[in-house]
C-alpha cells in the first residue's frame, strides 16, 4: 500500500523534476488527441500501470490492508488514467 500512497503526489510540481515530469506529461495527453501513435503508447502505459495496481491491491488484499469486500479488478478498472 505504500507504493500506492506515494502515488498521489507524483504529479505535483512540488520541485523542479516534478514540475518538468508534470508538464512532459500534460503535453503527452495533449498530443495523444491528435497522434494516433501517442495516444496507443499512452493506452500501454496505462494497462502496464493498471497491472502493477492491480497486483499492489491484491497483495494488501490479502494482507488485511483492504476493507472487506473491495473488488480489486473493478476498482483497477474505475481508477482514472
Amino acid at each position: 500500500m505504500a507504493a500506492l500512497r506515494s502515488g498521489p503526489t507524483d504529479p505535483l510540481p512540488l520541485d523542479e523534476d516534478r514540475r518538468r515530469e508534470t508538464v512532459l506529461e500534460v503535453t503527452m495527453w495533449h498530443r495523444a488527441l491528435v497522434a494516433p501513435k501517442v495516444a496507443e503508447s499512452n493506452r500501454r502505459e496505462r494497462e502496464h500501470l493498471s497491472v502493477i495496481v492491480r497486483g499492489v491491491l491484491r497483495d494488501a488484499r490479502d494482507n488485511g490492508e483492504l476493507i472487506d469486500g473491495v473488488d480489486v479488478d473493478r476498482t483497477t478498472a474505475d481508477l482514472p488514467a
